[in-house]
């Protein structure tokens, strides 16, 4: 009976009761029930990303790094995170035979109960209790600025985050190089995951390592010079450092299966983001005091907020979240715990970082090293700052809900739970039914099929034209990625395209003229650094959506463009 109820007792049942929370409340409305998770840009964009490598494992496309958007133009995978990592999970469900749209919801799922779990073990091992790591997973994945981030599927895997900074915690104690590796390979395999999300866990572990100076410094007394001496590895045998040099190996392997399509795409096309589009992306203090998302801190949705870029500043973490923040900068016990006040620090620096203030941060003065210009929007750096605010978080609510001695602590613990769970809850969902997704491509097929007259696909090359006016609004990148996944389901290549860069000279397509102008500045590009050319027919076009088009004028425009040059035998 005792051993019975000692098993019982190690149970985590608070870290399974507050997984099962944000499933019922947050997961599940998300990826079930006819949904899929995001909205119309992100998600959708992802899914051919996603598509697109499990077709090349399945030897469907010819080429990984020469997705077929923006045809002609070369390596258009690596204009965005190209998914070369956990897309062999995607893959692996497609294989199994699961519907593209249901293997996204899956792939969306695992990636945030993954998240839950790392965060709830590394909480552990830095010594909170069942309850307060339960507190603190929930925090890092179903937190309201996590969720706001749900549009943008492509952050949610971030399982690597929490046992990186648990792995550079112990090396900066210890100086075993072993941990410094085990720190470097989870590194890069958060970045292979996210670009976006392992430039920031970088920066968090810069933070982490000042804070861990400053506790040093505050309880030993000792010098920044000579920890920083201490920082390095200490090597007590020669195969240490060959184990070092393994893991260094396998990080630097990981690392560049992840971010490879990117360098090279970076290489080609010297992509580089300019000072004022990063400041347009930088976090704001207002932002920190909205949620455009929350039902609770946000009413009235016919007006959004006024900031620039205002969907990338919904940061408020809600009210209990906030609370800890400030808390832990107080002279309370239950913030002497050495990893809570490190993660303060690390919290403060980043914020201090990043925030912008007229339009200046302390973020614009790195911009000249690598990796500060390839990020647009920094804001979206609070998902990885909710990690050490969910350590804080999760070590408050436990030290009031376990103090035994005052029971209207206990009380306010239990009661910061429930509103923890109420604010994270009362969210307008990023979700889109599956069918308004179908709904926006099958006129689009049909009109596919109707060019073609029945005819096989193979060989030519999509063109889905807007209207002038269409071409302005600001959602007019969804009909491009429309014209993407029609193309895809065809398996033929798209003229039209959307990913986070843009390619040389293109330009949205709403007339003969634009066609023309796009596949000239192509054919330039790949002239200008020695790429054989890609030859275009008029034949091999099928021009569908609004707008008429100058066939006979584009006949001879291409036969000048391409004289005398057959059109290759592929689809790419």
């Amino acid at each position: 009976m005792i051993q019975k109820e000692q098993l019982w007792g190690r149970v985590p049942w608070w870290g399974f009761a507050f997984l099962a929370a944000g499933w019922i409340f947050i997961l599940a409305p998300i990826c079930t029930g006819g949904f899929v998770p995001g909205i119309n840009g992100d998600s959708r964009f992802n899914l051919y990303v996603l598509e697109h490598f499990y077709r090349w494992m399945a030897g469907t496309e010819r080429g990984l790094l020469d997705a077929g958007f923006f045809h002609p133009y070369p390596l258009t995978l690596g204009f965005s995170d190209p998914h070369t990592f956990t897309g062999i999970l995607y893959a692996g469900l497609r294989f199994a035979g699961w519907k593209s749209t249901e293997a996204l919801c899956a792939w969306f799922a695992l990636g945030n109960v993954l998240n839950y779990v790392s965060t709830y073990w590394v909480l552990r091992k830095f010594g909170l209790r069942d309850l307060g790591a339960g507190v603190g997973a929930f925090v890092f994945v179903f937190s309201l600025p996590c969720t706001a981030q749900f549009s943008h599927i492509q952050m949610a895997w971030r399982c690597a985050v929490p046992p990186s900074i648990f792995f550079l915690q112990r090396y900066l104690e210890t100086r075993r190089p072993l941990l410094l590796g085990c720190c470097a390979l989870l590194l890069s395999i958060q970045t292979a995951m996210s670009f976006y999300v392992g430039f920031f866990l970088l920066l968090l572990m810069a933070g982490w390592a000042i804070g861990w100076m400053a506790w040093q410094i505050r309880q030993d007394h000792a010098h920044p010079i000579t920890l920083l001496r201490h920082s390095v590895p200490l090597f007590r045998t020669p195969g240490e450092f060959i184990l070092l040099l393994i893991l260094a190996a396998a990080a630097a392997i990981v690392l560049l299966w992840g971010v490879w399509p990117n360098l090279e795409a970076s290489r080609l096309y010297g992509f580089k983001r300019g000072w004022g589009e990063i400041a347009a992306g930088l976090p704001r203090l207002p932002g920190y005091l909205q949620d455009f998302y929350s039902y609770i801190w946000w009413r009235d949705r016919s007006t959004p907020p006024n900031l620039p870029m205002w969907w990338e500043q919904n940061l408020f973490p809600g009210i209990v979240i906030l609370a800890a923040c400030f808390g832990a900068f107080l002279p309370e016990r239950w913030n002497q715990r050495e990893t809570v006040s490190i993660a303060k620090w690390a919290i403060l620096f980043l914020f201090l970082l990043t925030i912008s203030v007229g339009g200046s941060a302390l973020y614009l003065l790195f911009t000249k090293l690598p990796g500060f210009s390839a990020v647009r929007s920094v804001s979206r750096i609070i998902v990885i700052m909710m990690f050490p605010t969910a350590l804080a978080t999760g070590a408050w609510i436990e030290s009031l809900a376990a103090d035994g001695r005052r029971m209207a602590a206990k009380a306010a613990g239990f009661v910061l739970i429930w509103l923890l769970l109420l604010e994270a809850s009362m969210i307008l969902h990023a979700r889109i039914p599956v069918g308004q997704w179908e709904g926006r491509l099958s006129l689009l097929r049909d009109a596919a099929k109707q060019e073609l007259h029945g005819a096989d696909p193979a060989g030519k090359v999509l063109v889905v034209l807007q209207s002038e006016d269409d071409a302005l609004k600001w959602d007019a990148f969804e009909r491009e990625i429309d014209a993407m996944l029609i193309a895809q389901e065809f398996g033929i290549p798209a003229l039209n395209g959307y990913s986070g860069n843009l390619p040389t000279g293109w330009k949205r397509m709403c007339t003969t003229d634009d066609i023309l102008a796009n596949l000239d500045e192509a054919r330039r590009f790949r002239a200008e650094h020695g790429l054989s050319q890609i030859p275009i027919h008029v034949e091999d076009l099928v021009v569908i959506g609004e707008g008429a088009v100058d066939r006979k004028r584009l006949a001879i425009c291409l036969e000048a463009m391409f004289p005398g040059m057959a059109v290759p035998d592929a689809k790419n």
